[in-house]
């Protein structure tokens, strides 16, 4: 008897909750909660234990942790479930019979029922509870009509139970959305506002300010940390990656971990896929984590193998760990994905230049500034390299050039100064000098270190 009155239990439970207040919450979902309940009932065999204690607690269990996995909290409904549940099996818990076939042809029915529970719900329960009725013929009169009125009589409590909480449970959740609505509807704001790049690199934090662009309102509300659950419902992986980078930016590497890492477990395209792990490996630079930073950009390139940017930041942590040769490799790689890639250009000219080759040096200055004439380093840096190879003029011409561009750029003063007394003409030196330290203070003590005292 109890493998039937689980099963009817169940079957009843399922067709209010499909007809309940839950369907105008979550029409979308009801289909699903309902899959997942039958699911984790069919082939259990838990209508065939003797305890009803034992079938109360498993079918109190199943239930509500599916209405839980679906993000339906019904908070201190346990105890009234099982009240229920009690009440039902105690009342009928002495009518005797033997049911083992009816019981498995009940269970061949849940189980057909399961597969086809898309096509038309609660038709299906309908003729599984005529189905019910059909089999429990056997009981005699009084027992069919007792257990008739002990399951009306119950379920009807338990539709108004359920009827209550979950009018309190959808007002919850109309509220919960409401606010979650404002949010993705600021955070989307904001993101625009701020234009953050999809790309990071060793060079996008020189580039990009964002706090000038905020009000204090607005760092406030990102620095309390949007709930990554809201955000991966309601943005693109695109406005998802430039959350990310805000956090960056902003020295919350945690949080863009998160983020990016929500990336990578529900995108799919291996365009946005590459973006989120190359930013992950920048990040672990920036945290001094090299392996760790180099597994991610490998990863990044095997995703997208032209994805210029995980090349250069590849390249930046050989140059900082001197190990020249590979970088000039990823440079080279960077600027094959990507012929217009201004620092790629600059740091192989670095490169040359710090082993003393300045005439290629001088080849990838000129590339720099040519694809990017505001450049002032790489001017600066050019100029010292011909007064590296004994082409002082043309060093002069270049930093005078520059200081007439750019009059407040202190290196071009002070290298004009270190020409001019590397040639002997420190009465022609000192001036540079002094206009250099009265814009870059700093520069007094690399002055020092050369004797000179200003």
């Amino acid at each position: 008897m109890l493998s039937i009155l689980a099963l009817t239990i169940v079957a009843g439970f399922l067709k209010e909750f499909a007809v309940s207040k839950i369907k105008s919450y979550a029409a979308g979902k009801l289909e699903a909660i309902i899959n997942r309940i039958s699911e984790k009932l069919i082939g259990r065999k838990i209508f065939e234990r003797e305890d009803p204690a034992e079938i109360i607690e498993e079918l109190k269990e199943e239930t509500i942790s599916v209405l839980n996995e679906f993000g339906i909290a019904i908070k201190e409904m346990e105890t009234e479930i099982v009240s229920i549940l009690n009440n039902i099996i105690k009342e009928i818990y002495n009518i005797r019979s033997d049911i083992r076939e009816l019981s498995q042809y009940i269970s061949s029915a849940f189980y057909e029922l399961s597969k086809i529970l898309d096509k038309n719900i609660i038709e299906r329960f309908d003729r599984l509870e005529a189905d019910l009725k059909s089999t429990l013929s056997e009981l005699s009169t009084e027992e069919l009509e007792k257990l008739s009125r002990e399951l009306d009589a119950r379920f009807s409590d338990l539709k108004k139970y359920f009827d209550a909480k979950f009018g309190e449970i959808i007002e919850s959740q109309r509220r919960i959305e409401q606010r979650q609505e404002e949010i993705l509807s600021k955070l989307n704001m904001i993101l625009e506002k701020l234009n953050i790049p999809l790309d990071i690199h060793a060079e996008t934090q020189k580039e990009v300010d964002v706090k000038q662009k905020l009000t204090i309102e607005e760092q406030q509300f990102l620095q309390a940390g949007v709930d990554i659950s809201i955000a991966t419902a309601g943005l693109s992986s695109e406005t998802l990656i430039q959350l990310g980078n805000y956090y960056i930016f902003s020295n919350n590497l945690k949080k863009a971990l998160e983020i990016f890492n929500s990336v990578l477990r529900t995108e799919v395209n291996p365009y946005y896929q590459a973006i989120a792990l190359n930013n992950i490996g920048y990040i672990y630079m920036l945290m001094g984590k090299v392996k760790d930073a180099i597994q991610y950009l490998q990863a990044s390139i095997n995703k997208n193998p032209n994805y210029f940017i995980a090349y250069y930041n590849l390249g930046v942590i050989h140059q900082n760990a001197n190990e020249l040769e590979k970088a000039i490799y990823y440079y080279q790689k960077t600027i094959e994905c990507n012929p217009i890639f201004v620092y790629a250009y600059y740091n192989l000219a670095l490169i040359y230049q710090t082993i003393g080759d300045n005439i290629k040096a001088i080849q990838y200055y000129g590339k720099t500034v040519q694809l990017a004439p505001n450049f002032l380093l790489a001017w600066n840096n050019m100029a010292m390299a011909y007064a590296s190879i004994g082409n002082i003029n043309q060093a002069l011409a270049i930093l005078n050039s520059l200081i007439q561009k750019a009059p407040n750029f202190a290196m071009a003063w002070y290298n004009i100064g270190i020409i001019y007394l590397n040639i002997g003409r420190s009465d022609l030196a000192y001036p540079y000098f002094q206009r250099a330290v009265m814009l870059d203070p700093r520069l007094r003590e690399q002055l020092k270190l050369l004797g000179i005292h200003l």
